[in-house]
């Protein structure tokens, strides 16, 4: 049995979503002295981070709950761009939301369609 197999519907599976959606929270809001960058443009950096999670969404929840648990990531994006108003050093983008609510598309759809093709859809 694939790891990814092991994780779909399972504690571990959805253990692993709140620790990348904690992940998320803590480096959207870390004030902007403490960030460290990875080099690459923060927009490229916000889809990687989304797109991974909702990768991650696609392989763990059924079908039925995977789009709109995307949607409430990508509406969650936007939460956490509000709440870099109050963190210091932070600046907010509407154009950051755009991308990150892209990723988070993007990665659920990549990891659909790669999953389906794994398991079937009996799976999904």
């Amino acid at each position: 049995m694939s790891l990814i197999t092991r994780l779909h519907s399972s504690r571990a599976g959805r253990a692993l979503i709140a620790t990348c959606v904690i992940l998320i929270t803590a480096l959207s809001l870390i004030p902007g002295s403490w960030q460290e960058r990875t080099g690459l443009p923060g927009p490229v950096e916000h889809f990687i981070a989304y797109s991974g999670t909702g990768f991650i969404l696609a392989v763990v929840l059924p079908r039925r709950l995977l789009w709109p648990a995307t949607a409430l990531l990508a509406g969650y994006s936007g939460v956490m761009e509000i709440l870099q108003n109050f963190s210091p050093g932070r600046d907010p983008a509407v154009f950051d939301f755009i991308i990150s609510s892209a990723g988070a598309f993007f990665g659920a759809g990549l990891g659909w369609v790669i999953f389906h093709r794994r398991i079937g859809s009996d799976g999904l």
